[in-house]
């Protein structure tokens, strides 16, 4: 007897998905190739040095790609069934809503959870070498699953508060972001208090604080040494420190699942998003004046940028990360004004916002092409440059805010980064040349991907379209770098200064081949492509 049907029917449906292969495949491939590159340029290094190395670089971009798999891969779950109508049809069913609950969540993380077990036998290769212990990548393993799990479950639950797929995901986003720094957050306001309020004194609950965050769970299964004390204000042993740590964290991923059965039930009673709607006819009856200047000159750029709502995603966005810089500072104290550090923030800032804008051009013509609105657009006298310059003039005047924003940070890390290298004059130029090579690349990658989501968003009906385009434009020319490299490093053995301008050059080719491409599919194929019917390939 099968007690739970709808997952053994999304687990069969979502085994033989295209992605489910390649996706553990490209994972397996990028760890393999991350290490070697890594091992090439730290071969001086110890054997010892150069495997603490390896290990932390991995696992924290895998840990990074955990606590985004609820934004990626479950928050549209249960949006789109509300979207397409079709949940309301599930509860008249006998499924229960643990059975309906269960069965997104199953379908939705097969994906993560094949990503991540293709590279958990690559985070061993450090053990070889001899510089960790096999206790610590067990529990760093552990924290992987564990905070993978509770990723997945508060997108679970993300995708109960909004139809928006864009919504949902950046939902599920801010929700692991609360998890992750209101702990550490707590305990530093806690730590600010002056002693005669007498909270000093309460030192176990007061560091405790700390634990309430996957980001503690991670550090402590990174200490070599757990069987010993604390040195300093805790001597709670660190084995204590790693279960509690850990288990606030699984805690975190049931009560999410809680909440989202709880909520479930409700959803199939609706019939509309009120609060969308009432934001549509707020702004339709009381238009503002630039809204008026832009109907009046694009129609599709006003139809683009329209909601309010669209526009303060990227404000939030940043608004987070800002939240997150001040914890890991509170963290790591002066050592994170070091170069390091200002990379792992704009890495950050620039993948949040690349994600965003991934998601954002695909957007509206998507929506119109799958609800039938674009037939009705296509019947007015606006011509095929009219739509795409109109989406695409919207897209910019959304971006470039925070583009610039972005921007003044990184020419912030770049002076401080410049005070480090004074006494280095070829390191100076090569710390010049990177940081303005970042921001030249924020800026074409975000054109790549205004055109090529606009293009896809007209070119297909993929129920990702927002994952294509960040596969095209972002992933894919990571990955011809890293295999140009590969083959260049073995081939002629480059140092770091030719590693900086050969990976500016290839992205930079490909950044501009990928704007060309999809502006002369648009300019030659909107209006033939768009009246092809629905379920068409690119």
């Amino acid at each position: 007897m099968n007690y739970f049907p709808l997952v053994d029917r999304e687990l069969r449906v979502a085994g033989r998905q295209r992605w489910t292969f390649w996706g553990r495949t490209l994972s397996a491939l990028a760890a393999t190739a991350t290490i070697a590159l890594i091992s090439w340029f730290a071969r001086r290094e110890a054997p010892a040095q150069l495997a603490m190395t390896l290990f932390g670089t991995l696992t924290f971009l895998c840990f990074g790609f955990t606590l985004l798999a609820g934004a990626f891969f479950s928050a549209d779950s249960l949006a789109r069934e509300r979207r397409e109508g079709t949940l309301g049809l599930l509860l008249l069913t006998d499924l229960r809503g643990f059975d309906i609950a269960l069965g997104k969540l199953a379908a939705t993380s097969l994906r993560s959870f094949y990503c991540l077990l293709a590279v958990i036998p690559v985070l061993a290769i450090p053990l070889l070498l001899g510089g960790i212990t096999g206790l610590q990548y067990a529990r760093v393993v552990l924290v992987l699953l564990i905070t993978l799990w509770a990723a997945l479950t508060t997108g679970l639950l993300a995708s109960t508060f909004t139809r928006s797929g864009l919504g949902s995901a950046v939902a599920a986003a801010l929700l692991m972001l609360g998890l992750s720094v209101l702990g550490p957050l707590g305990g530093l306001a806690l730590e600010a208090l002056p002693p005669s309020w007498g909270v000093g004194s309460a030192l176990g609950w007061r560091r405790g604080f700390y634990l309430a965050s996957p980001f503690a769970a991670y550090f402590e299964a990174m200490d070599p040494t757990p069987g010993r004390p604390a040195v300093g204000t805790w001597a709670i042993p660190l084995t204590k420190r790693f279960l509690a740590a850990l288990g606030f964290t699984a805690a975190s991923g049931v009560l999410a699942l809680l909440f989202a059965l709880r909520r479930l039930p409700r959803l199939g009673l609706e019939t509309g998003d009120p609060t969308r709607s009432r934001s549509k006819s707020r702004e339709a009856a009381h238009p503002s004046v630039p809204t008026q200047r832009a109907l009046a000159g694009n129609p599709i750029a006003w139809l683009s940028n329209r909601l309010g709502p669209q526009r303060r995603v990227a404000w939030w966005i940043l608004g987070g990360a800002t939240a997150l810089w001040w914890v890991l500072r509170g963290c790591f104290g002066p050592e994170w004004n070091t170069f390091a550090g200002w990379v792992a923030t704009s890495l950050a800032l620039h993948f949040l916002l690349q994600l965003w804008l991934a998601a954002e051009a695909p957007r509206v013509f998507h929506a119109e092409r799958n609800s039938g609105g674009i037939e009705l657009l296509l019947t007015t006298g606006l011509n095929e440059s009219d739509f795409v310059t109109g989406r695409i003039q919207a897209l910019r005047r959304l971006a470039w805010p925070p583009l610039t924003i972005v921007s003044i940070i990184d020419w912030i890390a770049l002076l401080f980064s410049l005070s480090e290298t004074r006494a280095d004059p070829q390191m100076y130029l090569l710390v010049l040349n990177f940081w303005l090579g970042r921001t030249l690349l924020l800026w074409l990658d975000a054109e790549a991907l205004a055109w090529t989501g606009t293009w896809l968003s007209v070119a297909t009906r993929g129920q990702r379209v927002a994952a294509a385009t960040w596969v095209r434009v972002i992933l894919l020319p990571h990955a011809v770098c890293l295999a140009a490299l590969l083959i260049l490093v073995a081939t002629f053995g480059l140092d770091f200064r030719a590693f900086t301008w050969v990976v500016l050059a290839i992205h930079v080719g490909l950044s501009i081949t990928r704007c060309v491409v999809a502006r002369r599919r648009l300019q030659n194929g909107f209006r033939a492509r768009a009246a092809v019917p629905l379920g068409a390939g690119v």
